[in-house]
Formats: C-alpha cells, structure tokens, sequence
C-alpha cells in the first residue's frame, strides 16, 4: 500500500524545487494513487476491459481534466504555466496529499470554489486519498435522479447501477 501523506524535505514543500519534472513526477504518482487498488488488481489479472469500463475511474478522469482546463484558463498568466499549476493543485487537493506550488489563495473564485468540491469529493475509493470518495457522489447524484424521475411519474421503475451491480435502497 502506498500513502498519499504529501510530506516535504523543504518548508516551502514542492515549491521550493522550482521544478516542473518534479511536478510532473510528483502528480503522475498522485494521480496513481487516488485510484481504486482494485482497478490494479484487475490488471494484473488481464481484465483491462473491465478497468476501462470502470465508471468511477472514467468519471475520476473527466473531473481531473475538466478541473485542470477550466482552472487553468481562469488563473491563466501564460497558459502552459497556469495548466502545470492547476493540474498539480488539482490532484494534490483530490488526492489529500497535501503538497503545495502555488498560493490558490490568490486565485480567482472560480478556481477557490472548484478547489472546496474537490476537497469534498475527494478521491476514488479503495484509494489512499481522503474526501467522501467519488463513489458515494455517483450513488448520490444517481439515487436522487431516480427519486426525482419517480416523483415526475410515479409508475416508472428505474434500476440504479455503479459499474453494473444494481444498488438497492436499503444498502444506501
């Protein structure tokens, strides 16, 4: 097991390096590890499709993207600058690592707010990254369409499913 606890030789913690290969290291591995262990178990046993067929890592994936671009235009000096930033700080909030290269304090408040989701949702399960894990807001956001769609016609039956297993509502 590997731990996303996000320590630093240096006061300034990852900042103080000035350095975009360690950056770059640093997140990929950050990324590694706020995705379901399971997902690497089913590597290793050859069922990649079922990996990529996986809706929490597909949804995991979308978010980190669409959080890096859209902070990156917001707080965007010199564009590749401003994606190296945003895709460091969005996976090092996701991930509850806990490093640091830029002041986000000082960003504008779009960037602030998406900065506050993504402390909340943190990363995927069965992953070591804090937050109330994705899962839980696919199930969420999935069981109140549900409870939504039976409200606008009550007669509809409406199966809900994570990565195909069906959720009942006695186990939400």
């Amino acid at each position: 097991n590997a731990g996303t606890g996000g320590f630093s030789t240096r006061a300034a913690s990852i900042a103080a390096f000035d350095s975009v290969y360690i950056e770059m290291v640093i997140a990929v591995f950050m990324l590694i590890f706020s995705v379901n262990f399971n997902l690497y178990y089913l590597i290793l046993l050859g069922r990649i499709r079922d990996v990529l067929h996986d809706e929490e890592l597909r949804c995991y994936l979308v978010i980190v993207a669409f959080a890096t671009v859209t902070m990156g235009i917001n707080i965007a000096d010199q564009f590749i600058k401003a994606l190296r930033y945003s895709f460091f700080n969005v996976l090092t909030i996701s991930s509850s690592t806990g490093f640091g290269t830029a002041d986000f304090t000082r960003w504008p408040q779009y960037s602030q707010s998406l900065i506050v989701i993504l402390m909340l949702i943190g990363a995927m399960a069965g992953s070591t990254g804090g937050g109330i894990k994705l899962s839980r807001v696919l199930i969420f956001i999935k069981t109140t369409a549900c409870d939504f769609m039976k409200i606008v016609s009550p007669r509809t039956v409406k199966r809900v499913a994570i990565n195909g297993q069906r959720i009942d509502r006695d186990t939400v």
